[in-house]
């Protein structure tokens, strides 16, 4: 384990699209589905598919690390922090995978 690991999570990204903070893969592609429906349908591909194409991002890697600029879809304020400080915050509260990230390129 990984000494910034906090509760078991880790750091996931999902195709360049978002960035989660959850114990497993598996807790990822449940955390979709419950949110956005069926893999096949939302990404063309299957359970098996999806889940092995998540990539985990080592908490302590530069690019958990770096600092960010962060728009809240909540209230539209802009803030400047890292995927590790978002990780932090969804670990220590251990309630369950959630979304630290949407990437917009």
């Amino acid at each position: 384990m990984n000494d910034l690991e906090i509760n078991g999570y880790k750091i996931f990204e999902n195709y360049d699209e978002a960035v989660y903070a959850a114990k497993s893969k598996e807790d990822v592609y449940d955390f979709f589905v419950e949110n956005y429906g069926p893999t096949e349908e939302c990404q063309g591909e299957t359970k098996e598919q999806f889940i092995e194409n998540l990539i985990e991002i080592d908490v302590g890697s530069e690019f958990a690390q770096r600092m960010r600029t962060y728009i809240s879809d909540d209230t539209g304020e802009v803030s400047e922090s890292s995927h590790y400080e978002q990780y932090k915050e969804v670990a220590s509260k251990d309630e369950g995978t959630e979304v630290i990230a949407y990437l917009v390129w």
